[in-house]
């Protein structure tokens, strides 16, 4: 999955004090409890700890992960606030195998509705899934391409997105790199 709990100094800081709380040692991308030979009887509680620093490790790694994608979307609701045109998040629309599918922002332009679909991923693993998602969501509401234009919002900040999977996007919405790209977002929503 290509999750690295010990990327950067906050995470290490924070596992080193989940080890540090549970009694778990790491030496390396290992989590251990050391027990001599004369402590079988505390065995089942050194399992127990070591399964809950997995566990508080393994939330370190995805909430991190959620809240990169959450940012994300985030700065795209800032710059369409700063807009001035009306705008609706996370709009449902019937999708056409009967599923109701959700879509981040729906903007009211001068001329056009906008759909708007935010992406982005902490690897590119997640990524992969993130565009696969994108390109579902557009593919089962063809019926709204007449009254919304589709926008992808990519973020421009990551390098997770492969040119496959951003080339099936742009077969179906307008790509925009974001915040890179904030002039041509302007320009599409006004259109």
């Amino acid at each position: 999955m290509n999750i690295r709990p010990w990327k950067t100094q906050k995470r290490k800081k924070l596992i080193s004090d989940i080890c540090s709380a549970l009694g778990v040692e790491q030496d390396g991308g290992e989590l251990k409890i050391s027990l001599a030979v004369y402590e079988a009887a505390q065995l089942g509680d050194a399992f127990l700890r070591l399964a809950q620093a997995c566990i508080r490790v393994s939330d370190v790694s995805m909430t991190q992960t959620q809240r990169l994608v959450s940012q994300f979307k985030e700065d795209v609701e800032e710059f369409l606030e700063s807009t001035g045109y009306r705008y609706e998040t996370d709009r449902a629309i019937p999708g056409k195998f009967g599923q109701e599918i959700r879509i981040d922002f729906s903007v009211e332009g001068p001329r056009a509705v906008s759909l708007l679909q935010a992406v982005s991923a902490a690897n590119p693993v997640v990524g992969r899934h993130v565009a696969d998602d994108a390109f579902t969501r557009w593919y089962d509401i063809p019926h709204m391409k007449s009254a919304a234009q589709f926008i992808t919002v990519v973020d421009a900040g990551v390098q997770t997105f492969s040119e496959p999977d951003l080339r099936r996007l742009e077969e179906l919405s307008i790509l925009i790199a974001f915040p890179d790209q904030q002039g041509q977002l302007l320009e599409a929503l006004a259109a």
